[in-house]
């Protein structure tokens, strides 16, 4: 049932918003001076099939219109061994915030996570991104000292082959 908040409503995506869940996806990548994903609406649909049991997401609409999303997924986290989500995604269009649109999708992360289980939702930003942070901060949440590292497309591949050679397979 979608969370409606004055003239905004937020409502758990599912498969056949795969298009505009990738429209959100391109517009946050041009946000932060990213190329485009390169991915089509099939691609993010099988995505969202293949992973729906931890994959989830929200979307914020205001008079039907999209103007936001957040994506998450379950992770496990070691430091503390405990169950959480990481939100993978946060974003609203520029002409939307302030509004509070960012506040309500992070706290229905916060509510799908704690029906999962968790104890905890996570996230890391972008270092340029100070207003975000600072929204972050009067949300509660603390900043942790953290480098976000990734190995994407060519390097997954080789990482991958060699950590095939390297398994030892017990009969």
């Amino acid at each position: 049932m979608p969370e409606t908040i004055g003239d905004m409503t937020i409502r758990r995506a599912d498969v056949a918003d795969a298009q505009i869940l990738l429209q959100l996806i391109e517009r946050l990548n041009a946000h932060l001076g990213m190329q485009p994903t390169g991915k089509s609406t099939q691609d993010m649909a099988e995505a969202m099939a293949r992973h729906g049991a931890t994959l989830f997401a929200f979307i914020a609409e205001i008079d039907g219109n999209t103007v936001g999303y957040a994506l998450g997924h379950d992770a496990f986290t070691s430091d503390v061994v405990e169950w959480g989500v990481y939100m993978a995604d946060l974003f609203v269009d520029k002409e939307h915030r302030g509004k509070g649109i960012g506040r309500a999708l992070v706290d229905c992360v916060a509510s799908e996570a704690d029906k999962r289980g968790a104890t905890h939702i996570f996230w890391v930003s972008h270092d340029a991104n100070r207003d975000a942070q600072a929204v972050y901060k009067a949300f509660g949440a603390i900043e942790e000292p953290v480098r976000a590292h990734a190995l994407i497309r060519d390097a997954f591949k080789e990482a991958a082959e060699r950590g095939g050679r390297i398994l030892v397979k017990r009969p």
